[in-house]
């Protein structure tokens, strides 16, 4: 009876390492990215407002809002084309703000015309179809699911923030309704969303501000799954002086993108003036919310976007930098 204790006190350390190690495994796996140098750094491109920022079969596609047009470079970071102008007619824009590509052809979200815009890849026009409002982002989940966001107008209540529309223009449904207290400023940060495509045509919806729950939405509008994100996730918050009290709001994730099944969390950090901005590390998030990896990159990034060779990213200075993401 006396080899009791000690036979239980063997299976108690026991049992301790392999909850240390189990732990130990379970922490996400960190990644640094390395710059891809180019010849002559004077030669980086810069741009104006770029509101989107894709890679499509290796080359870079960034939609600028103040130029109200799409850039298109190569791999190597040379510009390779310009499509679009400023205007009202086919393939000309007025103060795009979104971007999707799908089997080759370029949709974008023509704010100031009201209307999506279908090109190739060429700047052909393909198509389009007005909408009755001003659409904030764009998203083909094929090419008769056109989903389109829209800012709410805040003033008589909750309002629907997802339309998704056939290739002809026809509502096909809607869905997510928009956070209202009455106060215009608060609401506008709070329903600041983000939403991008998976390879099966389904929606993942992230919000920038106070809500750590992604909504993953299906193509005919259903919501499929509910991820809240698991702790570890980093959170930080500012105090809003609006006009009738202050309030706290939390900040989420500056920017996402989807790929290889996760998405890509770009962090929010606190900038010198104690304002919010984004970070310098990138948060893997799976489907269950668990965070699967982190990648610190060498500056604050706006906008990022990942291909199986390379990152490119958007700094807060609006240049393209491109790098090689591995093991840190």
């Amino acid at each position: 009876m006396k080899r009791l204790p000690i036979i239980f006190f063997g299976f108690i350390l026991m049992l301790t390492a392999s909850v240390l190690l189990w732990s130990i495994t379970q922490q996400p796996v960190r990644h640094i990215a390395r710059e891809i140098k180019k010849e002559n750094p004077k030669d980086r491109p810069y741009f104006f407002r770029p509101v989107a920022l894709l890679v499509d079969q290796n080359e870079i596609y960034i939609l600028e809002g103040g130029e109200e047009r799409i850039q298109v470079y190569s791999a190597d970071g040379l510009l390779s084309r310009s499509l679009g102008q400023k205007g009202k007619g086919p393939a000309e824009f007025s103060m795009p703000a979104g971007m999707d590509i799908l089997s080759g052809e370029i949709y974008v979200a023509d704010f100031g015309n009201k209307r999506i815009q279908i090109l190739d890849k060429k700047g052909n026009y393909l198509g389009g179809f007005r909408v009755p409002f001003s659409p904030r982002n764009v998203v083909a989940l094929d090419r008769d699911r056109i989903a389109v966001s829209r800012m709410p107008m805040g003033i008589d209540g909750s309002e629907k923030m997802l339309c998704c529309y056939n290739s002809k223009g026809e509502l096909l449904w809607q869905a997510l309704d928009s956070f209202f207290s009455n106060d215009r400023v608060y609401d506008a940060l709070r329903n600041h969303i983000i939403f991008r495509k998976d390879d099966s045509g389904n929606l993942y919806v992230l919000w920038r501000w106070q809500n750590q729950n992604i909504l993953k939405i299906d193509k005919n509008g259903q919501v499929v799954r509910k991820i809240p994100i698991k702790p570890g996730y980093p959170s930080k918050s500012i105090t809003l002086p609006l006009k009738n009290k202050s309030k706290e709001l939390q900040a989420v994730c500056w920017n996402g993108v989807w790929h290889n099944n996760r998405l890509y969390l770009i962090t929010s950090e606190y900038t010198d003036d104690n304002d919010m901005g984004p970070g310098k590390e990138v948060y893997l998030i799976d489907e269950s919310g668990e965070i699967s990896g982190i990648i610190e990159f060498p500056r604050n990034l706006k906008q990022l976007a990942v291909s199986g060779k390379f990152a490119c990213v958007l700094d807060t200075e609006d240049e393209l930098y491109l790098y090689r993401v591995g093991p840190k």
